[in-house]
């Protein structure tokens, strides 16, 4: 399974900054641990060596080991000097029809059931993209396996799917 996550913060560092900041040194991280590699990596590092800056406002991220990559990425997000935002929809996730998780607070605070004793609805930093089945997981049942979640290019589902 491959784990898809998004960097939104990229936006808080000036254009010409960016790849110096905060894309080359990510990149070499998770190529080092192994734990995963920056999509379009290829593409960002020809714009910073043509223009000298990236447009980039968010990076899609895949990684192997969802806990320890995550975890890996927060580091050096944080190195960077880079604080967490309000989220709001990414531009690679408009696809998946999600706009109720960003706008009902969700993403934020998730949502924890007490009598289940289980956070039902996971904040952003703990939803993740399933690039096999195009599925963005924000929650889970705490039976059985069970992700809630968004599947790509379907609307309508409020406010979760079922996996």
């Amino acid at each position: 399974m491959n784990y898809l996550i998004v960097v939104s913060e990229l936006h808080q560092l000036p254009p010409s900054k960016r790849w110096s900041m905060l894309v080359a040194p990510l990149a070499e991280e998770l190529d080092n641990n192994g734990l995963g590699r920056i999509i379009d990596l290829n593409c960002l590092r020809r714009e910073a060596n043509e223009l000298g800056r990236i447009e980039a406002e968010e990076l899609a991220v895949e990684l192997v080991d969802l806990g320890y990559g995550r975890e890996l990425v927060k580091g050096v997000v944080s190195a960077a000097g880079l604080k967490q935002c309000k989220p709001e929809t990414p531009k690679r996730w408009l696809d998946f029809h999600c706009e109720d998780y960003f706008s009902e607070g969700w993403s934020e605070h998730g949502h924890f059931d007490e009598p289940a004793q289980t956070s039902v609805i996971v904040p952003l930093t703990e939803a993740y993209e399933d690039t096999d089945i195009e599925f963005l997981i924000v929650g889970r049942s705490g039976w059985g396996g069970t992700d809630f979640g968004y599947r790509k290019g379907h609307r309508g589902q409020k406010p979760l799917v079922l996996r």
